[in-house]
């Protein structure tokens, strides 16, 4: 991740990060046990389950006050629970750029650049390709 995290920075892009647990667990039962620095170029996180572990958010000062610094989008996203839902056919669709893990971990890149709408109201989220957030 962060060979991958260096390589992106250095071609000026930002990503959304998206895998289960918690970004930054340091027990890797429980996440991605990465550093901030390793996924610096994350714009939006998204969290979300293992098939068969439901994992707690995210809670640490120090992730979110580097959220909140950097201006990091944040979503989890429990699915079938409270409308939560994930298009894993649009990911597996998208060009993979270079995969780590035996293809666990893979750098996509989409054709249109994606669109992250925040509610922190309303503790909603949506994360589109451009053009189609007025549709939603």
């Amino acid at each position: 991740v962060a060979a991958i995290n260096q390589r992106i920075r250095e071609e000026g892009h930002t990503v959304l990060l998206l895998g289960p647990g918690r970004w930054g667990s340091r027990d890797p039962w429980l996440g991605i046990p990465v550093t901030w620095g390793q996924i610096s170029a994350a714009r939006a996180i998204v969290e979300t389950d293992f098939p068969d572990l439901e994992v707690e958010p995210s809670q640490g000062s120090h992730f979110f006050h580097n959220l909140t610094c950097f201006g990091v989008s944040y979503l989890t996203v429990h699915e079938g629970r409270d409308g939560g839902a994930i298009d894993w056919a649009w990911f597996d669709a998208q060009p993979v750029v270079e995969s780590a893990l035996d293809g666990v971990v893979r750098h996509l890149r989409s054709e249109a650049p994606l669109t992250v709408i925040v509610d922190g109201v309303q503790g909603r989220g949506v994360v589109v390709p451009v053009g189609e957030a007025s549709g939603r």
